[in-house]
């Protein structure tokens, strides 16, 4: 539960929504809900950011390519609206990608306590019993570490494509997430809004992409290098980037498959686009239409931990695959939660440097099974009992690109990964 002055809202990983909230006393808004028990309580007159969803306005869409379940037995999914309530009673979105206007939730204060022998002696009996806490990061083997696998994503939101080799450029890996899709007002649309989304193969290839997906027939487009030159934002309170549309063309073909406007649109100059936060010394800024850093990097040895805890916990979701984080780069010989401790160093991985700006946050995306787009509680509800550090449910690595000196930079898999410092 989480808590400010007059009102107090639950949040779940499970499809369910319910928060209250108080004005001087007395209580003037009351919602819960969920798939399974409809609305158990509404109570008040719904708020500015309720509205969209009753009506209808945002549904949850059958995936395409898998039997349908019939209708969804609410207007909305619990976790879309839930999302709308945090930032809107609280100022920030606990998951996800946080904007930049958001509260920093670093900066609040909380305070707790906890009921205990004044003496101290319980408390030090009991660690005298438990002996020292292990080390939740371990040791690795420095020269036992090497690329496992490599991905890159050409359409933000799409399926992956699995690579052997990749060419590094300042901005991420070549052909990583340089197309988005956009609504109306041009802000960036992806499996949070369109589960869908996990159908849709897009396969790069010099000076263009193919897109296919299930009922649709394959659809060849070039770089729009002289299309309309738009601004669009990956999250609405991000910069804008300028981009290049792919023309009617390819947005028909997004209107069959999503059911609404959208447009296809293509990053020309990665370089017009930034990082949204201040990056280490000696790394580039320049960003694709990647979340917030220009690679994510995991580790196979954490997922086998994770997928060890859901084991232990009898959950029916597990194990769960790697595709579930989408990664860039996936490496192998380290010891569990390893990457933990590259945050602030620097890391070579085959012909390149990295730096290590920070452990990856989780978002709903994370929850999809990106091979059916069926979603679940899972990664998240186990995170937040084992890897949540602040308010944030932490798997994998963000990395920034160094600019060291050299051409041609390519990392592969079987790669040799060095921490340097």
């Amino acid at each position: 539960m989480e808590a400010v002055d007059d009102g107090s809202l639950m949040h779940s990983v499970v499809d369910w929504l319910g928060f209250a909230v108080w004005e001087d006393g007395e209580l003037v808004r009351s919602l819960s809900l969920s798939p399974d028990g409809g609305i158990r309580e509404s109570i008040g007159e719904p708020y500015d950011f309720e509205l969209p969803y009753w009506p209808g306005e945002h549904p949850v869409e059958p995936v395409p390519g898998r039997p349908s379940r019939g209708p969804y037995p609410l207007p909305f999914h619990p976790l879309d609206l839930d999302e709308e309530a945090l930032r809107a009673l609280f100022g920030f979105a606990i998951e996800g990608c946080p904007d930049p206007a958001d509260v920093d939730t670093e900066a609040v204060h909380l305070h707790g306590f906890r009921v205990t022998d004044p003496t101290g002696a319980e408390q030090a009996a009991r660690e005298a019993a438990e002996g020292p806490l292990p080390s939740a990061v371990g040791s690795c083997d420095p020269g036992g570490m090497q690329v496992a696998s490599i991905h890159t994503y050409p359409v933000k939101g799409c399926r992956r494509t699995d690579r052997d080799t990749a060419r590094v450029e300042p901005w991420g890996l070549d052909g990583d997430r340089r197309w988005l899709i956009v609504d109306e007002q041009g802000i960036g649309l992806t499996q949070r809004q369109h589960r869908e989304l996990v159908t849709v193969r897009a396969v790069s290839r010099p000076g263009g992409l193919t897109l296919d997906a299930p009922g649709l027939a394959p659809l060849d487009l070039a770089e729009p290098t002289g299309g309309e030159e738009l601004q669009v934002r990956v999250f609405r309170a991000r910069p804008p980037a300028p981009v290049r549309t792919a023309g009617p063309e390819a947005d028909d073909w997004l209107h069959r498959l999503l059911g609404r406007t959208a447009r296809l649109v293509w990053l020309g100059d990665p370089t017009g686009n930034r990082v949204p936060w201040t990056v280490p010394a000696g790394s580039g800024a320049e960003l694709s239409f990647a979340d917030g850093s220009p690679l994510l990097l995991a580790n196979t040895a954490s997922l086998d931990a994770f997928n060890g805890w859901l084991l232990e916990s009898g959950s029916a979701e597990g194990p769960l695959p790697m595709d579930r984080f989408r990664p860039n780069v996936v490496v192998s010989g380290a010891a569990p939660w390893a990457e933990g401790e590259w945050v602030g160093r620097r890391i070579r991985i085959g012909g390149a440097v990295f730096h290590g700006v920070g452990e990856c946050g989780r978002c709903l995306v994370a929850t999809i099974d990106q091979e059916t787009g069926e979603r679940g509680r899972e990664p998240l509800w186990m995170l937040a009992a084992r890897r949540k550090v602040g308010q944030k449910l932490l798997f994998g690595l963000q990395m920034t690109v160094r600019a060291e000196p050299g051409e041609g930079r390519t990392v592969s898999v079987g790669d040799t990964v060095q921490v340097l410092d």
